[in-house]
């Protein structure tokens, strides 16, 4: 039992320090890349030094939790491997010791990496994101983007709300430039189109525009109205609905907290959670399929392992993203979970992928 003990403290030790390496060289990798993504517009802005390396920093840590998985199959595919090339892995087994028993130490640290992953996605790792992205734009722009006062389209149903952005200061109390359009099948049926659009209250109303319907199959202008104000059309879905759509697909569901995300419930923020559940799966399952691929492969070759590794990942984010996409048309938030079940179950083909 001791002898087992020690055993398994060395595994988990260079487990832990394969992980560390690759999880670095990958940190390295990804700033470089960030970098040169910003490089122009670095020498443009004339950007500080201490801007440029907290960009760096933060847009690190969001991408490096994309790309873990990726990272953790190759820290396995090393761990078990390097025990292969030096015969350690046939001691091991000389003396008793069934595969799957090897695997403990490498569980252990797939359990402490899932905790990490996890507890870090329910909030500061959301901030990290929503800072990356706002230093980002004052990079490239020079100046600090807000998402609500950015040009927008968002359809709901049968209307749609175009807008020039919102005011400075109450970006969700006045929108200038805003254009409503109520479709009928795939052609506009009315038009509102206003300098701005107020709420006063609870009420909405549209400023110094016009009214138009029109014949949607012939496009020809049946009825025009000019107005200083008027009321917000009942019967169409409300700003508010509008705004909280334009909130998400300028990127902000990904800053919410677990707390907020549970809160918003919408199909977004579903999607989201369950999004960043699978996203924390993903590593702990990725260590211990590089695990027993490594103990599967006949011969150890660094560049067969991070030929597989890249294969894995890059499969693995192919699936992820269609499932997303899949989940979006059919309504089911939980269709991510299917890129990791495929994960799982590839650990059946080990043999055929390492001895290729």
């Amino acid at each position: 039992m001791l002898n087992m003990q020690i055993l398994y403290r060395y595994i988990f030790r260079r487990s832990v320090a394969a992980t560390l390496f690759v999880v670095m060289t990958c940190c390295v990798i990804a700033s470089l890349i960030n970098l040169f993504d910003i490089l122009d517009d670095v020498v443009k802005q004339n950007v500080s030094v201490g801007n440029l390396f907290e960009y760096l920093v933060l847009g690190c840590v969001p991408r490096m939790i994309e790309l873990l998985m990726v990272m953790l199959v190759l820290a396995g595919l090393f761990t078990m491997g390097e025990f292969s090339r030096r015969l350690e892995l046939t001691a091991m087994r000389s003396a008793g010791c069934h595969d799957r028993k090897l695997l403990y130490p490498v569980l252990w640290l797939a359990t402490l990496i899932l905790a990490f992953v996890f507890h870090s996605q329910l909030d500061w790792l959301p901030e990290l994101h929503r800072q990356a992205d706002v230093l980002k734009s004052v990079i490239k722009s020079g100046r600090q983007v807000d998402p609500m006062s950015e040009p927008f389209y968002v359809r709901l149903t049968q209307a749609a709300l175009q807008s020039g952005g919102g005011l400075p200061g109450t970006p969700r109390n006045q929108i200038e430039s805003v254009k409503i359009l109520v479709f009928s099948g795939s052609n506009v049926s009315e038009l509102y189109q206003a300098g701005r659009m107020v709420k006063r209250g609870t009420r909405w109303f549209l400023e110094s525009g016009f009214y138009r319907r029109i014949d949607p199959p012939t496009g020809q202008v049946l009825k025009y109205q000019p107005f200083d104000s008027l009321d917000y059309p009942p019967t169409l879905p409300p700003p508010e609905k509008f705004l909280f759509e334009v909130a998400h697909r300028k990127n902000q569901v990904q800053w919410m907290s677990a707390r907020e995300l549970i809160s918003a419930r919408s199909f977004l923020a579903r999607q989201e959670i369950h999004s960043r559940i699978a996203t924390a799966f993903a590593p702990a399952i990725g260590v211990l399929l590089g695990a027993w691929f490594g103990m599967r492969m006949l011969r150890f070759n660094v560049a067969r392992a991070i030929c597989l590794a890249i294969l894995i990942g890059f499969v693995h984010r192919l699936v992820f993203d269609a499932a997303v996409a899949v989940g979006v048309e059919t309504g089911a938030s939980w269709a991510c979970h299917m890129a990791n079940i495929l994960l799982i179950s590839s650990a059946s083909f080990a043999r055929s992928l390492t001895s290729a």
